[in-house]
């Protein structure tokens, strides 16, 4: 994660990692981290840094430099698997246990698969451009439109109970999804198979409409 100071975070499973460009500061429960191991690394309004650990979320505050824990005593449980803050500044924490929706430092909502995710193991989670929320987890891909859910399908049944592991939205508007078998894109509310056989486990897309996949076992690939 490139923060507003154009300094890199690299999350761990030894603490996350700060890099100025010439030296590397290492962060650790000692400073004051939740935990060693480094699940995702997000950005909110406020400029703060959230990370997300096998035990909940901390934040290192933008203003004094210290990390502040959100874990059981704020209602949150399990791992953080990944977050974001949405355009209303809200904070959404995607868990194995369900997604938690905070505001103001305050747990707002804890959403569940009886309200429509698919599954409660979320993986990733994606604000478009029309502020809906994707959620990509272990029993396949889930959105939130005005408050709606939907649960997507895929040609021939792809996505249904299929792990779901990377979505990113590019600059025409197409979201791109990763599972475990394919890369699929979602475009003209259709869902279409862009690549087979490959293992996706992350997505990024960069300055330049590129998008750079990341695969377990089959190196990285680019498609522009």
């Amino acid at each position: 994660w490139q923060d507003h100071r154009n300094l890199i975070w690299v999350g761990t499973d030894k603490g996350v990692c700060r890099f100025d460009g010439k030296n590397f500061e290492v962060f650790t429960t000692e400073d004051g981290l939740l935990d060693n191991t480094i699940n995702c690394i997000f950005q909110d309004a406020k400029l703060n840094l959230w990370f997300g650990t096998p035990r909940g979320a901390c934040r290192l505050n933008n203003l004094d430099g210290k990390f502040e824990i959100f874990s059981e005593k704020q209602g949150i449980t399990g791992a953080i698997n990944s977050g974001l803050k949405d355009k209303q500044n809200q904070i959404w924490l995607t868990s194995d246990e369900g997604v938690y929706v905070l505001q103001d430092d305050v747990l707002k909502e804890k959403i569940l698969p009886q309200n429509g995710l698919a599954g409660d193991f979320i993986n990733c989670i994606l604000q478009d451009a029309n502020a809906n929320i994707w959620f990509g987890g272990n029993l396949g891909v889930s959105k939130i439109t005005n408050r709606r859910f939907m649960i997507l399908d895929a040609p021939n049944g792809l996505l249904k109970n299929t792990p779901v592991t990377a979505t990113v939205e590019d600059k025409k508007g197409k979201v791109w999804i990763g599972t475990n078998n394919h890369l699929l894109s979602y475009e003209n509310k259709k869902i279409g198979i862009e690549k087979s056989d490959i293992s996706v486990r992350s997505l990024f897309l960069d300055s330049k409409n590129t998008l750079w996949i990341g695969t377990i076992g089959d190196g990285v690939f680019q498609l522009k």
